[in-house]
């Protein structure tokens, strides 16, 4: 059984969750309890599930084990965190003088010299809404993707039944006057593969809204895809906006084995960095 890939969030959780047991284990020997207790990260995705995790069972289980130690949870900046420090490529003569490593950052004696903390992330109405909406009236799928074993037909399959759609609409708007209309064609173009694709992706992020809008840095873009936030900011527009699916759904599943056999059966990191 292939093991699932933990995130990178996840791994800085499981970090945290590392100091937390630290601090426990610390107490124990000591034989006593510490007046505070503060607990550092320089993840804001951490820091955000540690003071209001609505998030997979792996994030809540280990948030809860946290938790046991009675820790304030406090954010540090990057620059600031030592633990960083081995992560850059250093020597080991800088790492002997580097202060911040041996001794923390100078603030760090002084609770009134201390980073001020972010603002605890807030449900928005937005969230409330799709929720409610996906509660109240599930969206039904255009078609049965689980019957298809192709991302290539159910793309031809969706265009060719949006194209026919879009027909009969036109027919009967004009009370039925354009069936002489010979400039309509029922070959599929490129546009109507893209409008195919992206209705389909719409459709699955709109049935699976309540479970994607749990994760962290989730919006939605200005063409009306949920998308991932990261720190690629500076890259183009599909690297730091990739449009995001749920994992389990069939529709993925398609779309990821379409990819690999496009790309002449690449590794996983190549075919899921790819569009």
């Amino acid at each position: 059984m292939v093991k699932k890939q933990l995130t990178i969030p996840e791994m800085e959780l499981l970090g945290a969750t590392l100091g937390a047991a630290a601090i426990q284990y610390v107490e124990k020997q000591l034989q006593q309890v510490a007046l505070k207790k503060c607990l550092w990260t320089d993840s804001m995705t951490v820091w955000n599930w540690l003071h209001n995790c609505k998030d997979s069972r792996f994030v809540a289980n280990r948030v809860t084990k946290i938790h046991e130690a009675e820790c304030e949870y406090m954010f540090v900046p990057t620059k600031s965190n030592p633990a960083d420090i081995p992560t850059r490529g250093i020597t080991g003569t800088w790492l002997a003088a580097c202060t911040l490593w041996w001794k923390g950052p100078e603030w760090l004696p002084e609770a009134e010299n201390w980073p001020k903390q972010p603002e605890k992330a807030k449900a928005t109405e937005t969230d409330i809404i799709l929720v409610t909406e996906a509660n109240e009236a599930p969206v039904e799928p255009i078609l049965d993707t689980t019957r298809f074993s192709s991302w290539t037909k159910l793309l031809r399959v969706t265009a060719t039944l949006l194209k026919a759609c879009k027909r009969f609409k036109s027919l009967i708007s004009s009370d039925c006057s354009s069936k002489s209309d010979t400039s309509w064609s029922p070959a599929i173009s490129a546009n109507d593969l893209k409008e195919a694709e992206a209705i389909l992706v719409q459709r699955e992020q709109q049935i699976a809204a309540e479970r994607l809008t749990r994760a962290c840095e989730i919006e939605m873009n200005e063409d009306g895809f949920m998308i991932f936030k990261n720190r690629m900011h500076k890259a183009g527009k599909l690297c730091h906006e990739p449009i995001i699916l749920p994992t389990k759904a069939h529709l993925t599943q398609l779309y990821v084995l379409y990819v690999h056999k496009k790309l002449l059966h690449a590794g996983g990191p190549h075919t899921s960095s790819s569009r």
